[in-house]
C-alpha cells in the first residue's frame, strides 16, 4: 500500500498525520486493535519511503493518513487514503487497497475491547467538529448519567481516562506543534442503557459554553467490563484483594462461645473496616468520631 500512495503523490518530503485512531472496521466504526497494528505497520512503510509522520496536523493544509478494513470472504481488505484537510473542506489525493488472508491473522485482533470505544468518539468529534480553531485544548470531565435521579456509575471516571488517551493520538485535540494553544474548551458527555446496549453522548464546548462538536456511539453491555456498571458507592469494593478476617475466642472467654457469635463478630469487624474505608474516601477523620 506504501508502494502505491508513493506511486501517486511521492512521499518524500511529506509531512502525514497518522495515528491508530484513524483506522476503524467498515461499516461498524469500531476502534479494534488491529487499528494499532495497521497503524504502526503504515507508518514505518511510509516513514521508510521518505515521509515525516506526525500525531498533529501540520501546516496550512496538513496531510493525513485515514482508513477502514473489513471482511470481504476470506480476506480482510484495507482502503486507505491520504487526505488532504482544508478550512472548508478535505481531498482524498491518494488512495490504496490491499487484501490480507483472514486466516493468517491473529483473531484476538479483531475482538472489540472497551476501551477503544472512546477511540472511535474522538475521531467522531473530529469530524464534526464546527470550529475554527485546531490543536485545541481540552478539560475533560468524568461522564454522567443521562437522566437526573440516577446513581454515578463507576464508568463515567473510567471512561475520562480512556478519552484522555484517546486524546493524546488526535490531530485536531492535541497541542499545536508551535506551542499555540488555544483557550481551554470542555469534553463532556453522558451515558444511558439502552435495552442491551450501552449508549455514550460527547460533546465539545468552547469557554463560552457555544457547542463546537458532539457524538454518539452504542456499545453491547456485553463488552463492558461489569465492574465498570457498579454505582460509584461502591467503590471501596471493587478492584481490591481478598481480606481474611476471623475471630477466636477471647483469653478469658470459658467456654469458647458457639461459632455463630464467633461469625457475627466477624461480620461487625468487616462493617466498621468498611464504614471507615468510606469516611476516609470521603474526607472523613474517623479517628475523631467516638
Amino acid at each position: 500500500m506504501a508502494d502505491e500512495l508513493n506511486r501517486r503523490i511521492d512521499l518524500s518530503g511529506k509531512v502525514i498525520q497518522i495515528s491508530e485512531n484513524n483506522f476503524w472496521k467498515r461499516g461498524t466504526r469500531l476502534n479494534l486493535p488491529f487499528s494499532a497494528v495497521l497503524s504502526d505497520a503504515l507508518s514505518a512503510a511510509i516513514s521508510e519511503r521518505g515521509a515525516t509522520i506526525t500525531v498533529q496536523e501540520v501546516g496550512h493544509k496538513p496531510l493525513k493518513l485515514v482508513g477502514t478494513y473489513g471482511t470481504e470472504g476470506p480476506q480482510l481488505v484495507i482502503n486507505v487514503q491520504v487526505r488532504q484537510m482544508g478550512e472548508t473542506a478535505s481531498r482524498d489525493i491518494a488512495v490504496a487497497r490491499a487484501g490480507l488472508p483472514e486466516a493468517g491473522l491473529d483473531q484476538a485482533w479483531f475482538k472489540p475491547e472497551f476501551d477503544r470505544v472512546a477511540r472511535t468518539l474522538i475521531r467522531l468529534l473530529e469530524e464534526n467538529y464546527l470550529g475554527l480553531d485546531y490543536h485545541i485544548q481540552l478539560e475533560i470531565s468524568p461522564l454522567q448519567p443521562s437522566f437526573p435521579g440516577q446513581p454515578p456509575l463507576l464508568i463515567g471516571e473510567e471512561f475520562r481516562k480512556f478519552l484522555e488517551t484517546a486524546v493524546a493520538g488526535s490531530a485536531l485535540l492535541g497541542a499545536s506543534s508551535f506551542g499555540q494553544k488555544s483557550a481551554a474548551c470542555r469534553l463532556e458527555g453522558t451515558y444511558a442503557r439502552a435495552g442491551n446496549k450501552m449508549n455514550f453522548h460527547v460533546r465539545i464546548s468552547n469557554p463560552d459554553g457555544r457547542r463546537l462538536s458532539s457524538a454518539v456511539f452504542d456499545v453491547w453491555l456485553a463488552d463492558i467490563p461489569t465492574n465498570l456498571l457498579k454505582p460509584v458507592s461502591e467503590k471501596a469494593f471493587v478492584g481490591k484483594g481478598t481480606a481474611v478476617i476471623s475471630h477466636q475466642c477471647r483469653l478469658n472467654e470459658k467456654p469458647c462461645p458457639p461459632k455463630s457469635v464467633l461469625i457475627n463478630r466477624a461480620l461487625r469487624t468487616v462493617k466498621l473496616l468498611a464504614m471507615r474505608d468510606l469516611g476516609e474516601r470521603a474526607g472523613i477523620n474517623m479517628n475523631s468520631l467516638s
